[in-house]
């Protein structure tokens, strides 16, 4: 798998990298959040779904230069729709635009894509010209697919040119999460580019803390209690659980 490196952090080597999502309504709200996420983050995920501002381009844009002068950490901009779980009833038409802003405001580092936005490739195409790596995402809190739906879906988003392809699911039993562990390491194995499988709600749990011994490149985690998702862990707790991950990985390993 290609890593993925923006300003001092490389996905895909190593320990998967914890993202914390800033989900705050207002600019002040966010940047003491991502400040705060600073001390045991990775990578920021700027959630502007839930900016009160983010259908404002002028309001989106000073939130992003606040964030950025606030924390050296990369951004990954995310708006997440609310067909796929997010926070903001927007068009497409508004969703193309808040992210074509953002890519254009040179303070991003990464940016989030959902697969099934109709201008997908367009965007893709708009944030590699800047420099921006994409990671094309997929999102159900309502099950997990069947696992060729899964896979046919990630070679879709290798296919359009994504830097890193990304499903978050919700599991109905612990066979459906038991399954995204078994195609986290299938995707990986098949892919060139990066892969983020997860499992959500208690029963996805293992999904966010074993990255490292089946393929996924980056885990999600909350902190202060405000997560994006169900199931994420408190940021603080997930490092310690990736590093004695890490380390009972390494003892398994042959001498």
């Amino acid at each position: 798998m290609r890593a993925v490196t923006v300003r001092n952090m490389t996905l895909g080597e190593g320990i998967p990298k914890i993202a914390v999502p800033v989900t705050e309504k207002t600019v002040e709200a966010a940047v003491r959040a991502a400040e705060e996420a600073a001390d045991c983050a990775d990578l920021i995920e700027l959630r502007a779904d839930h900016f009160e501002g983010v259908a404002d381009e002028s309001a989106l844009l000073g939130l992003l230069a606040s964030v950025r002068r606030a924390v050296e950490l990369p951004i990954l901009f995310t708006v997440r729709s609310m067909r796929e779980g997010g926070a903001w009833d927007c068009t497409e038409e508004e969703y193309v635009s808040v992210l074509t802003a953002a890519i254009g405001s040179g303070q991003i580092d990464l940016v989030d894509i959902e697969l099934a936005c109709g201008r997908t490739a367009s965007i893709l195409d708009k944030a590699h010209k800047a420099g921006i790596p994409a990671v094309l995402s997929q999102h159900d809190f309502g099950k997990t697919p069947a696992d060729e739906c899964i896979l046919r879906d990630f070679m879709a988003m290798e296919e359009l040119g994504g830097d890193v392809a990304k499903g978050a699911y919700m599991p109905q039993s612990q066979e459906d999460a038991d399954r995204i562990l078994t195609l986290t390491r299938k995707a990986a194995d098949r892919m060139d580019i990066l892969v983020i499988l997860i499992a959500m709600g208690p029963l996805g749990r293992r999904t966010r803390v074993e990255g490292e011994r089946w393929g996924s490149a980056l885990t999600f985690a909350s902190l202060s209690g405000k997560g994006s998702a169900p199931g994420q862990i408190d940021a603080r707790t997930m490092r310690t659980l990736l590093l004695k991950e890490h380390a009972g990985l390494a003892g398994e390993q042959p001498n």
